[in-house]
């Protein structure tokens, strides 16, 4: 039997997981998401898949994602807040989002970030993102096999947040 609490697992019955793009598959309890296909929609329309539970204010929460698969690198992962119907804008910001992308591009509310590889990740890797709404700087920082990819500042007027993950037309993704 597993640790009986407070835990988030994928939820199935979130509206941006049944519609606009990929079909999100989730399996093992709710602790795994296939994904795969995509539409004619923008990316800001495609969807994504999200946990069960807000992250509170005031609190710290971690959790990792196993990148078993990655087709490609229209795959982003972090936080949303429900106003984000897609994983990203390809110029601008994302409101309600601070989305990492497999080639280190950051989506957040204002703006993105340029490409770099120092921010990377693939199949195989372990991502673990580790939000701070507790400090005075809220955060939200990305891991890659325990090792700090980067760190954001995130604006807390842009929640609540749950923790998400979305992809582009044409991608398998398993986490």
């Amino acid at each position: 039997r597993g640790q009986e609490g407070a835990y988030a697992t994928l939820n199935p019955i979130d509206p941006r997981n049944l519609t606009n793009g990929p079909t999100y598959t989730l399996s093992d309890g709710n602790l795994t998401c296939s994904m795969t296909g995509g539409s004619t929609n923008s990316s800001e329309n495609r969807g994504l898949c999200a946990s069960t539970i807000d992250i509170p204010t005031g609190k710290k929460w971690y959790c990792e994602m196993y990148m078993e698969t990655l087709s490609n690198n229209d795959f982003a992962l972090g936080i949303a807040s429900d106003i984000v119907k897609g994983y990203y804008k390809l110029s601008g910001g994302k409101p309600g989002a601070y989305l990492l992308r497999r080639n280190g591009i950051l989506y957040y509310p204002t703006g993105q970030t340029g490409t770099d590889s120092s921010r990377e990740y693939a199949a195989g890797d372990l991502i673990g993102l580790a939000v701070d709404l507790e400090s005075s700087t809220k955060t939200i920082t990305w891991y890659k096999n325990n090792i700090e990819l980067y760190s954001y500042t995130v604006d807390e007027d842009q929640g609540p947040f749950k923790f998400a993950a979305g992809t582009d037309a044409g991608s398998g993704n398993n986490y």
